[in-house]
């Protein structure tokens, strides 16, 4: 997923726009968003799922996706 977000790009990305809810019409922006967030999102190797879900959610609500 690591990986994917900072490409923008990838399978794991797209499973994970499923699981966060994210519209079919919306996903492009959201592979944007999180590679543009990917610092925010990954501010340290040690994250854990939930931070990385949590800091998703937040660069999700502020990109207004």
């Amino acid at each position: 997923l690591r990986s994917d977000m900072a490409l923008g790009q990838g399978e794991y990305l797209s499973a994970y726009a499923i699981l966060m809810g994210i519209d079919e019409t919306k996903r492009n922006q959201f592979y944007e968003v999180t590679k543009t967030n990917f610092d925010q999102i990954f501010q340290s190797s040690n994250n854990g799922a939930k931070e990385i879900i949590e800091q998703t959610r937040l660069a999700i609500k502020s990109s207004g996706i």
